[in-house]
């Protein structure tokens, strides 16, 4: 629910004059629903191919330990 209504039970928060605020509202809640409703399948599609995606990234089996300007690195390459 909305919950546009008021505290005593009485419902009538909308006057009979005001159809375009009614409209307006509608629209807005309408476009909230849509726009939630793509996110949420967005974020879906994003995240159910992850485990896919894991399979095509390749590392190499050696890895490399150097020492850079008095920094330890660790290097490995992947591919993509």
């Amino acid at each position: 629910t909305v919950g546009y209504g008021l505290p005593n039970g009485d419902n009538h928060f909308f006057e009979e004059e005001c159809g375009s605020l009614q409209f307006l509202i509608y629209c807005q809640m309408a476009w909230s629903m849509l726009f939630n409703a793509f996110l949420l399948a967005f974020l879906y599609a994003r995240f159910g191919r992850s485990e896919a995606r894991s399979n095509q990234v390749i590392n190499s089996r050696k890895a490399l330990v150097s020492c850079v300007d008095g920094q330890v690195r660790f290097q490995v390459r992947l591919f993509d």
